[in-house]
């Protein structure tokens, strides 16, 4: 059953469509109210830029299907790594990730198998297909995710004006010299990033 009304808000001229739609199997309701002078997929934020309106819980998954997983909450933030490890194991001239607090990501169908790569971090991968799925940290809960296995990657734009959150180049000193980052991102070298990592540690043995 369907029911849909018009309505004006006081005191505006902006027109609201709104549509209830009762599923009988399932008793769900599903509320649907745009501005019709708006893109059902973008909303438009204080300065007219477009802002994806993204889908949440956010799933994703393996080539064949036999890994899935599930996040409640969006990603904190988006990664280009340039390491060599990262090339070897994408296949590219790059890794993509996004990364996910460990609080909010859970596998909801199967798990990843997982390679150590290096004495502090394991790329879990799928046994069926060989799908690069996640990258995690010793004795760190979050996440990070390969950007190709979102359902709806484009819900996450990976760009400098991106309103979800920031994405940076990371580890540039080792990217194929020929490739050239021009997209206005952030760089960070490998050394920066070991030099973070270590104050931060030293910080809370500080406590």
């Amino acid at each position: 059953m369907i029911f849909r009304m018009m309505i004006i808000p006081a005191g505006t001229d902006v027109k609201l469509s709104i549509t209830v739609e009762l599923f009988p199997r399932t008793g769900r309701l599903l509320s649907d109210a745009r501005e019709r002078s708006m893109d059902e997929k973008t909303n438009t934020d204080s300065e007219g830029s477009s802002v994806a309106n993204p889908t949440v819980p956010i799933t994703g998954g393996c080539l064949c299907g036999a890994v899935r997983y599930e996040s409640v909450a969006p990603p904190i933030a988006g990664f280009y790594c340039h390491c060599t490890m990262c090339q070897k194991n994408y296949g590219g001239l790059f890794q993509v990730t996004v990364k996910f607090a460990g609080s909010t990501f859970a596998f909801s169908k199967a798990e990843p198998i997982y390679y150590r790569s290096s004495a502090f971090a394991r790329r879990g991968f799928c046994a069926q297909c060989g799908s690069p799925i996640v990258f995690v940290y010793d004795g760190n809960q979050d996440v990070w995710v390969l950007f190709g296995s979102l359902d709806h990657p484009e819900d996450w734009p990976l760009t400098k004006d991106a309103a979800w959150g920031r994405t940076e180049h990371v580890s540039i000193e080792s990217k194929v010299p020929w490739y050239e980052i021009n997209d206005g991102l952030h760089q960070k070298t490998s050394e920066s990033i070991v030099s973070r990592a270590a104050a931060i540690e030293h910080s809370a043995r500080s406590r």
